[in-house]
């Protein structure tokens, strides 16, 4: 994956293809052949990284004829404007005319599972972000649309007063949540507990390059009174367990699939204050007015 990606909110997905149409409306079918499959995020071109696809991803498609009738092929994602090919190996899907369900979801493996622990590089981060697409198939040409089955967390160290611009650019900041799911089939499962340590990468923010941030892929779960954010800085460690005493309806403990959630730290020797920005996961750019400053959280 590459590292200039940004992000979204769930919505119901369709097919499109040649225009919009309801997901089970029925068309009169002359064209009969190999299936052709492009892939999108949401509503537009744009995929799991913050620009495009990066064309060598591999996508479970699982046809669904009758109860009992099922097919699972791999396709390809081969260019970043989401066009796909059958995997090398592989029939590809034939279209005879016949209506049937079809389930999508990337990224796809034989066993499924997914280890969550290392998302130290770009990589390994968007690596993480599971999609999803049920649609109705009415035609030989389809496009999938694809959403985000992860919650994306993003911490600030926005403030750090005691310390240096140095240390806040080494801080370590650790997320502990599920560490390892089974994706198969568009569902989640999880394993154990979440208080997995979950490594990231700290970088310079881009709205301000004297603040430093970390992203995770998490499962959407509630966190409530679990250790859910770690920062160490200067030899000193905070750790952030959102509670429900003093929320305010906010949902900080509340990691929503399909979301961005973002967490700014303000860090003062000893102490710390939190503000919380929840977004769609589509809307890549926050709106910093809708930020909450609590009071200061001594810990």
């Amino acid at each position: 994956m590459k590292a200039d990606r940004k992000y979204f909110v769930a919505l119901a997905a369709c097919v499109l293809s040649f225009g919009i149409m309801s997901c089970t409306e029925k068309v009169e079918v002359t064209d009969r052949g190999v299936m052709n499959f492009s892939a999108q995020i949401g509503e537009t071109a744009t995929k799991v990284t913050e620009t495009s696809w990066d064309g060598d991803e591999t996508v479970a498609l699982k046809a669904e004829y009758g109860e009992s009738d099922v097919e699972v092929k791999a396709y390809m994602v081969v260019n970043a404007e989401g066009d796909m090919t059958v995997a090398e190996g592989t029939e590809p899907f034939q279209w005879y005319g016949n209506e049937f369900a079809l389930k999508a979801w990337y990224p796809y493996s034989v066993d499924g599972r997914i280890v969550l622990t290392d998302q130290s590089d770009a990589d390994k981060f968007f690596g993480c972000d599971l999609l999803y697409c049920s649609v109705n198939v009415v035609q030989k040409d389809v496009t999938l649309h694809f959403q985000h089955k992860m919650c994306r967390v993003k911490c600030y160290i926005q403030y750090y007063e005691g310390y240096t611009k140095e240390q806040a650019a080494q801080a370590k900041i650790t997320f502990l949540g599920y560490g390892t799911v089974t994706y198969q089939d568009g569902e989640i499962v999880t394993e154990g507990e979440p208080n997995h340590e979950i490594s990231s990468f700290t970088k310079a923010a881009e709205q301000n390059q004297d603040w430093f941030c970390a992203e995770a892929m998490m499962v959407p779960c509630e966190m409530w009174d679990k250790p859910m954010v770690k920062v160490e800085i200067g030899g000193d460690s905070y750790v952030y367990t959102p509670t429900q005493d003093g929320d305010n309806g906010r949902n900080t403990g509340v990691l929503t699939a399909g979301s961005r959630q973002e967490y700014f730290f303000n860090v003062n020797k000893g102490n710390y204050s939190l503000t919380v920005i929840t977004d769609g996961i589509n809307e890549w750019i926050p709106d910093d007015n809708s930020a909450v400053v609590p009071d200061p959280v001594q810990e």
